[in-house]
């Protein structure tokens, strides 16, 4: 736009103001300039709309994609815990079993026994549970319903240390007092 306003300007400023055909020229030039700009504008606008609507069509693929792929996910996990629930009841019932066989020897092999039969009842119902709320999230997070959920930062545990015993100190024994006795006065 500079090299067609500059050759105008210096036309007026130090040429003969009086060229007619040089100032026409000149301004049709200024003009087809600003009507170019103009267009070049139009069509930015026209680009910038349809990249928005292009938007906003992708932004529901992209949820669905997420949403499957978050189910997918789930499905997985509802799976492994559940082949990992079966496992550890398998071995709550050896660990059972073997408790009881030592039953005879130990007076608390039943009682343990019986502590490892109910923990493992526990888990089974809460993995349950744990299994039915995944399934719930599932149906929620494929039909658009509900929202995903992100995972929230990982439990660590922490390594309980042993206590240290403390040792009281011995203390030297009393010394011995010669013997008194209790009540003085009327027997004597």
């Amino acid at each position: 736009m500079r090299r067609t306003t500059e050759p105008r300007r210096g036309s007026l400023v130090d040429g003969d103001a009086t060229d007619a055909d040089a100032t026409a020229r000149a301004d049709a030039a200024v003009l087809a300039l600003q009507s170019a700009s103009a267009s070049v504008d139009d069509a930015l606008a026209e680009v910038e709309r349809q990249v928005a609507d292009a938007q906003l069509r992708l932004d529901p693929e992209r949820d669905q994609a997420a949403r499957a792929a978050e189910a997918v996910k789930r499905e997985t996990e509802a799976e492994e815990l559940e082949q990992t629930t079966d496992e550890f009841v398998k071995a709550g019932a050896r660990l059972a079993e073997s408790l009881r066989q030592v039953t005879a020897v130990s007076f608390t092999a039943s009682g343990a026994a019986a502590i490892v039969v109910k923990a493992v009842s526990e888990i089974v119902e809460a993995t349950k549970v744990i299994n039915g709320d995944l399934e719930s999230y599932m149906r929620l997070v494929l039909s658009g319903s509900g929202p995903i959920r992100r995972q929230p930062a990982p439990v660590t545990f922490v390594e309980a240390l042993a206590p240290t015993p403390t040792r009281l100190p011995v203390l030297p024994p009393l010394p011995e007092l010669p013997s008194v006795p209790l009540f003085q006065g009327a027997a004597a």
